[in-house]
């Protein structure tokens, strides 16, 4: 018979070798699970160190910027993302791009992130409204026509409230805050008067801060506001009631600005321009040489350029085409079709506000060559199905899409200095309706990048790269100078080269 207490040993040791073998078991298989540590099984180095940053939250008010930056080793160059840019935004510079500079853009909270691989790290922002830099002062009630210098507002409709208009400007009057509630079509109007001069006109330009899109109506032009800062231009007009700026909340009822909004005006610059009369030239026209010789007695500071008149016929009141001229120089009128034309002469200063500039008494002739075939406009529902002939259409309202020159040679299309084409989706087209079956290969290349769209088929351009359309059907055909996003279409100089296929 054994010894109890040999027995308890022998047992003791025996549960003992088991716990240890499990214990070394579930030891040995942690370790070949470790995503973080250990030789990941190939004998290299996985080990990857959390990141880390010296700040996890920061405040800073809007405008204004604070650095954080990453402390901990890195793998490669940090990527930094803010989860809204509207609140603020982060760029990240320095070695491993560690540095990142975190930017208010308007009060409210956001999450900035440092991202390096799989590995990531988070700092809150909070983004406080910027601080006042000037004494504020409320801007008064005021009749449409009877105020003093300066920033007033007017109410013209009973549902029309104004809660404050509050002026932080400097001297210079370039910063305004405007809260209101509610309102019909031009119904609120905000006014700066600088100063009032028979016979001047008024250059404007201005950056307006808004909290919400909007339609308004500066100086007369209708002015789509989105979101964030939108830079206002408006030219030669004299401004309404006297004022050198005139600004109506809501446009022809579309999209009217209802309830409490905040609106900022700044940076205005107002650029007056006195009355102009200029007289008539006259000039002469060397068919050989095709050089043109000017007599003017206007004042040679009165006179920003001249321009050719080339009208259809002698008794027309109104040119079919207008091109720049320089005396002494041969004629070029890349968009004027050979034919036989009447030609004119006038004085022109676009700066200034002209009250007279006549076309000169004496005209000429002109049997006009031109080896290209200039393009002609037309509204796509306006060409004859089956006429085999190429059209352009272009935004001729504000701001108004132009070129130099826009013409067919020997089968290839040409457009020369696109402008504006950016203002608006599809500023800029080309049509042509050709017989049933008739199909082109097009190959475009363009002076930028940008989009093109032929035969509802887009495409990007990259600048002086070819982008090829096959067998496209030529039986009403549109090519647009972009698509999708405005800020995508075509700029400068484009060709298309048509084969038919």
């Amino acid at each position: 018979m054994m010894n109890k207490n040999k027995f308890k040993k022998i047992a003791a040791f025996a549960c003992t070798a088991a716990l240890t073998g499990v214990l070394a078991f579930s030891l040995s298989a942690c370790g070949d699970n470790n995503d973080n540590k250990g030789d990941g099984g190939d004998g290299t180095n996985t080990t990857q160190t959390a990141l880390q940053l010296n700040k996890t939250s920061v405040t800073v008010k809007a405008g204004e910027s604070v650095d954080v930056t990453v402390t901990s080793s890195t793998t490669g160059n940090i990527v930094w993302s803010s989860s809204d840019d509207s609140i603020a935004t982060v760029k990240g510079s320095g070695t491993g791009n560690k540095l990142g500079k975190i930017t208010g853009v308007k009060a409210g909270t956001a999450t900035v992130t440092a991202k390096d691989g799989d590995n990531q790290v988070t700092c809150s922002v909070t983004v406080e409204p910027a601080a006042n830099l000037h004494t504020p002062t409320n801007v008064v009630f005021s009749g449409e026509d009877n105020y003093a210098s300066g920033w007033r507002y007017w109410t013209g409709d009973g549902n029309a409230t104004v809660n404050s208009c509050v002026n932080y400007a400097d001297n210079n009057e370039t910063n305004i805050k405007y809260n209101f509630v509610d309102g019909l079509s031009y119904s609120v109007q905000l006014f700066y008067k600088d100063f009032k001069t028979t016979g001047v006109t008024h250059d404007v330009s201005l950056t307006i801060v808004s909290d919400v899109a909007a339609n308004i109506t500066v100086n007369g032009k209708k002015t789509e506001l989105i979101v964030g800062e939108n830079q206002v231009e408006v030219k030669g007009e004299d401004a309404y009631a006297g004022s050198t700026l005139s600004v109506q909340f809501g446009v022809w009822d579309e999209n009217i600005v209802s309830g409490v909004h905040e609106f900022t005006f700044k940076d205005l610059v107002v650029t007056s321009h006195a009355e102009v009369e200029l007289n008539a030239p006259s000039f002469e026209y060397a068919s050989a040489t095709k050089v043109i010789t000017i007599t003017d007695d206007n004042a040679a500071e009165n006179v920003e350029k001249y321009e050719l008149g080339v009208f259809a016929n002698a008794t027309d009141e109104m040119p079919a085409y207008v091109v720049d001229v320089t005396g002494g120089e041969p004629l070029a009128m890349p968009k004027v079709p050979s034919g036989s034309y009447t030609i004119k002469l006038r004085a022109v200063n676009s700066s200034a506000t002209v009250l007279s500039s006549p076309w000169s008494e004496n005209s000429v002739e002109l049997n006009w060559t031109n080896d290209k075939t200039p393009l002609t406009y037309s509204e796509q529902k306006d060409i004859a199905d089956g006429s085999n002939t190429w059209y352009y259409w272009n935004r001729t309202w504000d701001p108004v899409c132009s070129f130099e020159a826009c013409y067919l040679e020997n089968g290839i299309i040409k457009v020369v200095g696109l402008t504006n084409n950016a203002a608006e989706n599809w500023s800029f087209q080309l049509f042509y309706k050709g017989t049933t079956g008739k199909k082109f290969n097009i190959t475009v290349t363009a002076s930028n990048a940008g989009n093109i769209t032929v035969g509802g088929v887009m495409k990007p351009l990259e600048a002086n790269t070819a982008v090829t359309f096959n067998d496209v059907d030529a039986t009403n055909l549109g090519i647009q100078f972009g698509g999708g996003d405005a800020s995508n279409n075509l700029l400068g100089d484009i060709e298309l080269v048509i084969v038919e296929g």
